[in-house]
């Protein structure tokens, strides 16, 4: 039971547009995309101590605008991450125990930012899978 105080549950559901961290854009980095993993560029400019943590979700572009895919039981640690002194972070995502490999189509990973004891917010990084 103690191993739980260090790890998060991940939550998949509701849309979290109404809550975007404003002055702040995530990326792929090129040459990392794969149907299984992808490394982002979370650059931050609003100058705040944002956090941004491991955890992750991706969403699919469907008819009717995104829909979170659905991921098996996972767990994400518990560590918080700052941006360097340039407001840059570089953060390995790899979904395939969450997800699998992604079958083609147009995909967003979601990471959750926000200011030390602030509400949440969220920043979105749109791939395509071939």
């Amino acid at each position: 039971m103690g191993i739980l105080l260090f790890l998060s549950f991940l939550i998949v559901g509701c849309s979290n547009e109404d809550h975007v961290l404003e002055g702040v854009t995530m990326t792929i980095k090129e040459g990392t995309l794969t149907k299984v993993s992808a490394t982002v560029v979370i650059n931050d400019t609003t100058g705040n101590d944002n956090i941004y943590g491991e955890d992750f979700s991706i969403q699919k572009k469907g008819w009717f605008g995104w829909h979170e895919l659905q991921a098996k039981e996972s767990f994400f640690l518990l560590v918080g991450y700052l941006v360097d002194e340039n407001g840059k972070l570089e953060l390995e995502c790899d979904w395939e125990e969450i997800y699998g490999e992604l079958k083609p189509g147009t995909y967003r990973l979601v990471k959750e930012g926000s200011p030390r004891g602030s509400e949440k917010k969220y920043v979105y990084a749109e791939f395509v899978i071939a």
